[in-house]
């Protein structure tokens, strides 16, 4: 009797073992689908704004990669912010991706972005401007 469990127990391990298998060999043939761009950007222009007035600083790289519905933004610019972003428009035209503090635009037949960080709440002084930091990036993308 306890023979007959012992077999009888070895045998579906085994044959559970082989329906694993066949499950692998099935989904290695089906192609992954979904988004995944990655573009290299080259910074024209960095506004800084703070205490009322703008700062214009040249030079820098973004890398941007989209990843289904995730947008990930590395710079290579210390005092810009990198992170990530929620995909809200993919279009032929454009594509634009938010966070609470970020937002990136992209114009793909123009190839010219914009990104913004530093946005949500901040304080506007009367004869000072804005207090907080609030950077705009303006330039040109390329597929990578």
């Amino acid at each position: 009797m306890r023979i007959s469990i012992l077999i009888i127990l070895l045998l579906s391990l085994y044959q559970t073992h082989h329906i694993y298998a066949d499950e692998i060999e099935v989904f290695e043939e089906v192609e992954i689908y979904g988004i995944y761009e990655a573009y290299e950007c080259t910074i024209d222009k960095t506004y800084i704004t703070g205490s009322g007035r703008s700062t214009d600083i040249r030079g820098g790289k973004l890398r941007i990669t989209i990843t289904n519905e995730d947008v990930e933004i590395q710079s290579d610019i210390g005092n810009v912010d990198s992170g990530s972003l929620t995909l809200i428009i993919k279009s032929e035209q454009e594509i634009i991706a938010r966070s609470d503090s970020m937002m990136f635009i992209y114009g793909v037949n123009s190839h010219k972005f914009s990104f913004d960080t530093g946005n949500g709440q901040s304080k506007f002084r009367g004869g000072v401007g804005h207090v907080g930091k609030q950077i705009r990036i303006e330039g040109i993308c390329k597929d990578s």
